[in-house]
Parts: structure tokens; C-alpha cells; sequence
């Protein structure tokens, strides 16, 4: 059990560590509204649940793992964290909610967590480091409705069990975007997304069949759309500029009338293995002929 002042703590000036208590079975902290340094959990093995349900920040970083009963975490006031979150390494995870997070300084992560099933993260609108969710082998969507920005990489990797990804506002990626190993996603969504910073890698996903970028302007790095053989719709009609090298192969596409707006590639090294037409591959050279020109800039 908790002990009892735990019960009546507000505020924490300093750290929150709960660790190695191998007897341990309740984390009880009705009133903590504040953490002002990091919050870490881990390392308890009897522990099943937490409950902090006054708890809107922590200042620095919040990290929950290593705890092998824990089956359920809800934050339903956290509102801000200002570090990274971690949610890793819980055996019997089956669902994560914190429905009113808005912003996290660093980064998103959700990494090795066999019977997770779900995390519902409706209000998050932006981290400001990377969105790492990989290896969680129940994992069934992810979605994030309200997420406007990535200030670093978006990778989502590993899940068998994976169906789909919709970012419905997303508008900026800092980073990479690198979505691949997702043995059953079908449709990767992001509709609102404007500039990816890095590289766009999706590749190795069977069963995809919709690459869905609309509003997709430019690339920072190359695109490398591969080994998806199921993929026939490749949505990208408002790409003018990739800086590096576009490969696209060994998809199901026949057309790539979703590139149509395609103006500037950056690197010579042109890779279109599957069926597209001469005239595209003419218009590709002549993107890649205007690249050093004052249209690209």
C-alpha cells in the first residue's frame, strides 16, 4: 500500500521515484497535481495499479516500465509534460489513457509492450521530440486526431497486429517519417501533412494498400516508398519538391497519377521499378534537371 502521507501530497518540488519496491502492489496519489522535476515508476513487481488522477504536469520526464502486473494506466488530468514519456517494457499493458495531454517537450514513446491493445491520446496536439511507437505486438491502430506537429522523427515499426495509422491533423514533421515492418497495416493516413524534414520511408508492410499524403508540399530528404506489394494508391498530389532521391518499387501501383504536382528532385539516383509510364519517368528527369534552378529554391 501507499503510505498514508503519500495520500495527501500535492505537490512534488524535486523528483518523483517510485522503484524497486518488489511488494509494492498500489501507487496511490489522489491529490498530486505537480511534479516539478521528472516522475519515474519501474522496477515493481507486484505493482498493479496507479492512481494519480489530480496529476495535470511534470516538468520533466515521465517514465512508467519494468513494472510486469501493471495491466492499465490512466492520467486523466495530466495536461502537460515537459520532458519525454516512456511507456515501456510492461508485460501485461493492455491500455494507456491520458485524454487530456495536450504537449509533450519531448518524446512519445510506446516500445516493447506485448498485450497493449490501445492508448487513447485525443487532445495531444504536439511533441517536441520524436513519436517512437515500435514492437508492440497487440497493437491494433494508432490515431491521434489532434496532433499538429512532430518536432522530430515519426517512426512506427514492428507491430504485427498493426491495421492502421491516422494523423488526420498533423502538418509537420521536424524529422524522418519512417513507418515500415507493420505486417498487417492497410491505410497510412495523414491528410493535413504539409513538410516532412527528413526522409519518408514506407516499406515492408504486405498488406498496405493506401498511402494517403494530399496535402504533402515537401520532403527534406528522399522518398523510398518499397516492398508494400498490395499498395495501389499512392496519394500525393501536392508534392513539388523532394531534396534527395526518390525509389518506389515493388508496390502494386500501375500509375503514379499522385504525384502529379512534382517538380523538384534533388538527386539523380532515380529508382521506379514498378510499371509507370515513360512520360512520368521524362517528367521525374525534368524535376530533377530544374532542382538547382531558382524554381526550387
Amino acid at each position: 500500500m501507499t503510505p498514508r502521507y503519500l495520500c495527501r501530497l500535492e505537490i512534488v518540488f524535486g523528483s518523483l521515484i517510485i522503484q524497486n519496491n518488489p511488494e509494492l502492489t498500489s501507487a496511490v496519489l489522489p491529490n498530486l497535481m505537480k511534479v516539478g522535476d521528472f516522475a519515474l515508476i519501474y522496477e515493481n513487481a507486484k505493482l498493479t495499479s496507479i492512481m494519480a488522477d489530480s496529476l495535470a504536469t511534470v516538468d520533466e520526464y515521465f517514465e512508467i516500465g519494468f513494472n510486469p502486473e501493471l495491466p492499465s494506466i490512466s492520467f486523466p488530468t495530466l495536461a502537460e509534460v515537459g520532458g519525454n514519456v516512456f511507456i515501456s517494457f510492461s508485460a501485461k499493458l493492455t491500455s494507456f489513457e491520458a485524454n487530456n495531454l495536450k504537449k509533450t517537450g519531448g518524446d512519445l514513446r510506446f516500445s516493447i509492450n506485448p498485450e497493449l491493445l490501445s492508448f487513447n491520446l485525443p487532445a495531444l496536439v504536439e511533441v517536441g521530440g520524436h513519436v517512437f511507437i515500435r514492437d508492440n505486438a497487440k497493437l491494433t491502430g494508432f490515431k491521434a486526431d489532434n496532433l499538429k506537429t512532430i518536432g522530430s522523427y515519426l517512426e512506427i515499426f514492428l507491430h504485427p497486429m498493426l491495421e492502421s495509422v491516422l494523423l488526420p491533423s498533423l502538418t509537420e514533421v521536424g524529422g524522418n517519417a519512417h513507418i515500415t515492418n507493420n505486417s498487417k497495416v492497410t491505410v497510412i493516413e495523414a491528410g493535413s501533412l504539409l513538410k516532412i524534414g527528413g526522409y519518408l520511408r514506407v516499406y515492408l508492410s504486405p498488406e498496405l494498400s493506401s498511402l494517403h499524403l494530399p496535402a504533402l508540399a515537401e520532403v527534406g530528404q528522399d522518398v523510398n516508398v518499397r516492398y508494400n506489394p498490395k499498395l495501389k494508391t499512392l496519394a500525393a498530389d501536392s508534392l513539388i519538391k523532394v531534396a534527395a532521391h526518390l525509389h518506389i518499387s515493388g508496390n502494386g501501383l500501375s500509375e503514379y497519377n499522385g504525384l502529379a504536382s512534382l517538380a523538384c528532385v534533388g538527386d539523380g539516383r532515380l529508382d521506379l521499378l514498378d510499371d509507370c509510364s515513360a512520360a512520368f519517368k521524362t517528367r521525374v528527369a525534368a524535376a530533377h534537371a530544374a532542382y538547382d534552378t531558382a524554381a526550387c529554391s
